[in-house]
């Protein structure tokens, strides 16, 4: 099974469902429908269904991605993933990866 691993701060937007969307460099293996699992700092959080898998231009991406990502604007969301991956250039392809979250695991 794939896996889509984010970042531990990600986490409780993860659970608590502000995020439904990650956004990847390049092109990325993923189908609409394909159960995945997620974790966030390696802790295993649940399953998530893909919703969605689109491929964009970085200096494409808006406020209304930002927002799918857990962030407040495009600005913050361009530093995240400026912070991530360097010197991003415009025309850069990204996977806009979207799901929903359809397990969590138990914490104890």
């Amino acid at each position: 099974m794939k896996s889509i691993d984010m970042a531990e701060r990600y986490k409780d937007k993860v659970l608590s469902g502000k995020k439904k969307m990650t956004i990847r460099m390049g092109r990325r293996a993923f189908k609409k429908g394909e159960v995945v699992e997620l974790t966030c700092g390696g802790e295993h959080l649940g399953f998530a269904i893909i919703t969605d898998v689109i491929y964009v231009r970085f200096s494409d991406l808006s406020d209304e991605d930002a927002y799918n990502d857990g962030f407040s604007s495009r600005d913050e969301l361009i530093r995240e993933l400026s912070s991530i991956y360097g010197d991003i250039k415009g025309s850069t392809i990204m996977t806009k990866i979207k799901f929903k979250l359809i397990r969590k695991y138990r914490s104890e």
